[in-house]
């Protein structure tokens, strides 16, 4: 998932916001690689300590649009389904428990977060089987 950034009514200095831009990460000790400039979009590879992805950056409308998106490792995003998996199960238990006590106020609410988690890992898992 991407994070967006809106510069708003600079799409005229397009140019001068690109190159502004990427000094200032350099300076930050960015890594920048494969960049592909053009008169409105640009595209490139970064990396800063154990975090890289790629940012886009493009005119739209009056506006400058930058997109920066992570690269997962696969064991990041295995950690972070199986870590919903055992959230999922543990709400699903703390459900079950409250059955049996006949507390069903908390039921309910318990099962729906479980099941937002269960489609979160799945949505994450989906994501790391088929890489953009």
């Amino acid at each position: 998932m991407p994070f967006i950034y809106f510069s708003q009514g600079v799409a005229s200095q397009y140019q001068d916001f690109t190159e502004r831009l990427m000094s200032h990460l350099a300076l930050k000790g960015t890594e920048i690689t494969g960049q592909v400039l053009k008169e409105t979009t640009a595209q490139m590879h970064v990396k800063h300590t154990d975090e890289q992805g790629h940012l886009d950056i493009a005119v739209e409308n009056e506006n400058v649009k930058v997109s920066y998106t992570v690269d997962h490792e696969r064991e990041e995003i295995g950690k972070g389904v199986m870590g919903r998996i055992d959230r999922a199960d543990a709400l699903y238990k703390e459900a079950q428990a409250s059955f049996d006590k006949k507390e069903y106020a908390t039921l309910k609410p318990k099962i729906i977060a479980a099941q937002n988690i269960v489609d979160k890992a799945r949505e994450a898992l989906s994501e790391a089987q088929n890489p953009k």
